[in-house]
Parts: C-alpha cells; sequence; structure tokens
C-alpha cells in the first residue's frame, strides 16, 4: 500500500487529483485552504467572538481579539507584587506593577513583550497562522504512527515578522479532522535550537479546542525540521518540557 492511498479521496473542498494535491492547487493556496479549515477544527472563530482566560506556569493569561487587534495580559505575584503585563497588537507593552505603571528601558519591554506573545502565539495556533507576515507553503503528505496527515511549512516576513522573523516552522494536521497534532521549528534567539511538540491532553472547552504539548529535541543541532516526527517515532528525541493549561475559560462578550 502507498503512501497516498492511505487520503482520503476528497479532502479540503477540492478534488485530490489521483496522487497529489498540488496538480490541483499550487502549494501556497492548498497550505491556506488547511490552515482555514484547521482553524475551523479548532472552534477558533471564538477568538473574535470572546474572551478567552488560562493558567499556565503560576502565571494567568488572558486573549482579548476582536476583528481591529488584540490585546494579550498576563498577571503573577513577584516578590509580594501584583503584576500586569500587556501587549497589544500595534506592539505597545505595557507593565503594571501595584496599580502602577512601570517605567521600562526599551531591551526589558522587548524581552517582556516576546516572552508574552510566544505563550499566546503557540495557544492560539493554528489561527495565527493567518497573520500577514506568515508565508505558507504546503509540504505533502506524511504518516506518524500509520495514520496520514498533511504537512505545511512556516516561514515570515521580516516586516510584521517579529524579532524572531527568521524562524522556521512545520505543521502536521491529520487528514481527517484536520487538527493539529504536531508542530516543529528550529529558533536562533537565545542561542538557538531545534524543537518537535507533541499535542496531547486535547478537549474543548465551550467549543474551543485547546491542546497540551510535549516538547522536545534533537540529540544533534542541525536536525532537518521534516525528519523529527521520524526520529520521535523512533524515540531518538530528549523530553525538554512539559507544556500544560489550567483552568481555561472561555467568556463570550456582550
Amino acid at each position: 500500500m502507498d503512501l497516498f492511498s492511505r487520503f482520503p479521496t476528497v479532502i479540503l473542498g477540492v478534488f485530490l487529483c489521483s496522487a497529489s494535491l498540488s496538480c490541483v492547487h499550487d502549494p501556497e493556496t492548498i497550505a491556506q485552504s488547511l490552515i482555514d479549515q484547521s482553524i475551523q477544527a479548532h472552534g477558533q472563530g471564538l477568538l473574535i467572538t470572546s474572551e478567552v482566560r488560562f493558567r499556565f506556569r503560576e502565571k494567568n493569561y488572558l486573549v482579548n481579539r476582536g476583528e481591529h487587534g488584540y490585546i494579550y495580559e498576563r498577571q503573577f505575584v513577584d516578590k509580594g507584587d501584583s503584576i500586569i503585563d500587556r501587549l497589544y497588537s500595534g506592539g505597545d507593552f505595557e507593565r503594571i506593577r501595584n496599580k502602577k505603571p512601570v517605567q521600562l528601558p526599551d531591551s526589558l519591554k522587548r524581552s517582556y513583550a516576546n516572552s508574552l506573545n510566544s505563550v499566546l502565539y503557540f495557544f492560539q495556533l493554528p489561527y495565527v497562522l493567518n497573520d500577514p507576515s506568515a508565508n505558507k507553503r504546503y509540504v505533502g503528505p506524511s504518516l506518524i504512527k500509520g495514520r496520514p496527515y498533511f504537512v505545511v511549512a512556516v516561514t515570515f516576513d521580516q516586516e510584521g515578522g517579529g524579532d524572531d522573523y527568521e524562524d522556521e516552522f512545520r505543521y502536521w494536521f491529520d487528514a481527517e479532522n484536520l487538527r493539529m497534532d504536531f508542530l516543529a521549528y528550529c529558533y536562533h534567539t537565545n542561542g538557538g535550537g531545534v524543537r518537535f511538540r507533541v499535542a496531547r491532553n486535547q478537549r474543548p472547552y465551550d467549543g474551543l479546542w485547546v491542546q497540551d504539548y510535549d516538547n522536545y529535541r534533537p540529540l544533534g543541532t542541525d536536525t532537518p525540521l521534516d525528519s523529527l516526527a521520524v526520529f520521535w517515532e523512533r524515540g531518538a528525541l530528549k523530553t525538554v518540557s512539559h507544556i500544560s493549561k489550567e483552568q481555561v475559560r472561555v467568556l463570550m462578550r456582550n
């Protein structure tokens, strides 16, 4: 049995042409269709109409996203002080300590903003893959533990791509339900590295699909992203961390 025979005959609202999606659409069009339908499968239309809160590593996070922008927020206690960090879609960042604004040097603003954005970026996958700076390309089909997936590569433009615009990503979408079960990326900040994430504890909250991750890294530093799933199947990746969201709440806005 060949690889393509494991895939549905009709998927994504387009017809497969014998053995390849690409005979019908170019790789960018296929990738866009996959991502759009995955967003629907994850129930992420709720991100536009709802405020989403969750707890991660002893900090409380909030996503308040509308048609014209978003507010990301993080609340925690530091040495007895109440801290609120806010990042706005225009790029502005503010820190409030004990209800008073804190004056920060640009370097700290950038560092705090990047760490806040990173947590909420991964939480909102695949929705955020429709960011204007994202370049999406269908790579091809893949089998992971005998289950068929569609693979999409994502890179970013320098303009609008943030400090880590040079990072490169791979996403594996289940060929049957279009949910995103795996992702891999290489990054260049803080010394750089390669990571592979496996979704677990997948569950809905009021229609919004939420999932935690096991985070892995290869033993070498030059491992290609497209080979990480194979290494994971072989047990050849090292566990880095477990990423779990708690106390998830989806609050409809009036």
